[in-house]
């Protein structure tokens, strides 16, 4: 819904295509390329590891969530670089939905790999990555 929205509002989305479990890879794809559960939240499934640069890493990263529990449905998408926000919205169909403060995400701490936001980032207070 998120997507959708975003694409009517001119804002640009990434490319990206849908793999089922027992889907095989396509050849033609342009890197860096973002691979992840089609259906997760909170990061899970997200690692250094998710930004491929080229196709032997972006099937060891596709291997890798196809042996991962839970994990049916994988999306692999351009990776776009820039700034990046993040919205919450919360409440139910009853009182309607409150939208939280809009907060940008720091990666000036992040010297080297790709500035995504992977599990650990979320849930590991030590984690730098």
């Amino acid at each position: 819904m998120v997507r959708g929205l975003a694409l009517a509002l001119n804002i640009p989305v990434p490319t990206e295509i849908r793999l089922l479990s027992d889907h095989a890879v396509p050849a033609s794809l342009d890197y860096p390329l973002f691979v992840k559960p089609a259906r997760a939240d909170g990061s899970f499934g997200i690692g250094g590891w998710s930004v491929a640069d080229n196709r032997q890493s972006l099937l060891a990263a596709v291997d890798r969530l196809k042996h991962q529990h839970g994990v049916r449905d994988i999306v692999v998408q351009e990776f776009l670089a820039g700034r990046e926000y993040t919205v919450g919205i919360i409440g139910n169909v009853e009182s309607g939905p409150t939208v939280l403060p809009i907060i940008e995400v720091d990666y000036s701490a992040l010297t080297s790999g790709p500035h995504i936001q992977c599990h650990d980032s979320k849930w590991d207070a030590s984690s730098l990555s």
